[in-house]
């Protein structure tokens, strides 16, 4: 296989490997009317929000309202969008009925400095300047130039505003980003950020007074074509791209306003889907995409949270034993057709030193660490718990809290055995006749007098007595040197295995099969 194919399959484990079922009912919350034609994606926010933004075109670009008409032709093929950081600008005391009612205005007027401002009517807007009494004074000198005909006043920015400027540097337009303003092509074409093309419109906002928070208004339809072919090798078979079209189609739907608070729909990250925009584009994957175009998948008339992964390692799991509700379309089921492709089997070597280090980041006190063991598989195979035992204590990780920890990407699954290596030890210190000597674990049990066996991490809490006293037991522990994981699958192992898709397309079952197979239970319509 090539290195693409591995990368593009993998990355659906990272774009979903952080996700969270948060609560049972939530599986239950959109349905086929919630989908909307256009969704909102975020391509830079937070810390990755711009000061300014670089936007081209093959055609002219034009300021339109979201969702309404054109506001204001730039008759630029590239502009800059700078935030806007003067406090103070002078605005002409009226209001225009449009863009070019403003401009006519200002060549009129022959203010060089002037530029029309949009803020749900036009305006005129006039220099920038860092404090009122600058502004006051500037004001004051246009209303004795022009004689009293026009009247000015100080303007105080809200800090949300942004400036459209021309190559040579002059501003177009400017307007308040709250005003629902987008960028596009007069034409249709996509429009590139920064060098990176999308189709449909820009939108930037200022949040809180902040820099600009840069996205994608686009079709849904149109999103999955830079969806789908970042999720799975666009080269692949067609029904699994199918596949691969309504998981993604089911995730974005469910995954809408889930970053509403920072002003759009969903990401461009694997904390959503990774989105690639037009230039990501496959036609394999696009076809797909159209071939499929509306369809979603349902359970018992609702949309499922269609979660996938790379390689379920030959069995998918239930989603109480990955994160913690119980959906009856998310069931383990035997999976033949992921055996035989990438990362159907690993293994990972760790030392105690490096677990010991991974475990200090995860802030678990236990001290010195001496043991690492499985706890409790679930009934499909994968650890549930992973117990580590310390000199000062012990702590037991659940799920993916397992792999979070040892890192995603070491830790490929938790489908996995776990045993100290070959020629290392994992013991106990005993005393015996000849003195001090170590004590191989996996060998050795603790019993009571009653003939119970107990585990050697709950032996701190037993005592032992003779005739004369009783005496609390304690044991000296030793850490293996090295501990090995054997796994098997890349990622949660919920849902769609994409390896086991792609098996399944070129064994002739159709995208409904394959689906279905994955999902339990489920319609697709």
């Amino acid at each position: 296989m090539s290195k693409k194919i591995v990368k593009a399959a993998c990355a659906a484990f990272l774009a979903l490997a952080l996700a969270v079922v948060s609560a049972e009912g939530a599986a239950y919350a959109a349905t086929r009317q919630s989908v909307p034609e256009y969704i909102n994606v975020g391509l830079r926010f937070g810390s990755t929000a711009a000061q300014t933004v670089s936007l081209s075109s093959q055609d002219e670009l034009q300021a339109a309202k979201t969702g309404g008409g054109k506001l204001a032709d730039l008759g630029e093929e590239q502009v800059a969008l700078v935030k806007d950081t003067a406090p103070y600008h002078i605005e002409l005391d009226e209001s225009f009925g449009s863009y070019s009612e403003a401009v006519r205005e200002l060549q009129d007027m022959d203010i060089e400095e002037g530029y029309a401002y949009y803020d749900g009517s036009w305006k005129v807007y006039i220099g920038s300047y860092a404090g009122r009494d600058d502004a006051d004074a500037y004001a004051q000198e246009l209303k004795d130039q022009f004689e009293g005909e026009y009247a000015f006043e100080a303007a105080a920015s809200q800090g949300k505003n942004i400036n459209v400027t021309a190559g040579s540097g002059d501003i177009i337009m400017s307007y308040d980003s709250s005003e629902g303003v987008q960028i596009e092509s007069t034409s249709g074409y996509p429009v590139s950020v920064d060098g990176k093309r999308y189709r449909g419109a820009i939108i930037c906002k200022r949040l809180s007074t902040g820099d600009m928070t840069v996205i994608n208004r686009v079709r849904l339809e149109e999103y999955l074509y830079g969806v789908v072919p970042k999720e799975m090798s666009g080269s692949w078979p067609l029904e699994a791209l199918k596949a691969q079209a309504i998981a993604a189609r089911n995730y974005t739907a469910i995954s809408l306003g889930k970053h509403s608070s920072q002003g759009f729909d969903i990401c461009n990250t694997t904390d959503c889907q990774v989105y690639g925009g037009y230039d990501s584009e496959a036609k394999n994957s696009n076809a797909a995409v159209d071939s499929t175009a509306g369809r979603l998948m349902t359970y018992d008339g609702s949309l499922v949270q269609a979660f996938y992964h790379s390689n379920s390692g030959g069995m998918t799991e239930n989603s109480e034993n990955v994160w913690s509700a119980k959906l009856p379309y998310l069931r383990g089921v035997s999976d033949e057709f992921s055996l035989g492709a990438p990362n159907d089997t690993w293994t990972v070597a760790l030392s105690s030193e490096q677990l010991q280090t991974l475990l200090a980041g995860s802030s678990a006190e236990i001290g010195e660490l001496k043991s690492v063991s499985v706890a409790q598989k679930s009934e499909n195979g994968r650890v549930i718990e992973l117990e580590v035992v310390g000199s000062q204590g012990s702590k037991t990780f659940q799920k993916e809290s397992i792999r979070k920890v040892i890192g995603y990407n070491t830790l490929k699954s938790t489908y996995f055995d776990l045993q100290p290596a070959e020629g290392t030890q994992q013991g106990v210190k005993v005393v015996s006749a000849s003195g001090m000597q170590s004590l191989d674990m996996s060998k050795a049990k603790v019993m009571t007098y009653g003939g119970n066996e107990v585990s050697w991490s709950s032996i701190s809490s037993m005592y032992v007595q003779n005739s004369a006293k009783k005496a609390r037991l304690s044991i000296s522990q030793e850490a293996a040197q090295q501990y090995v994981f054997n796994g098997r699958g890349w990622g949660h192992g919920l849902g769609m295995s994409q390896w086991g898709a792609k098996k399944m397309a070129d064994s002739g079952y159709s995208y409904i099969e394959i689906l279905k197979h994955y999902y339990t239970g489920v319609e697709i319509e």
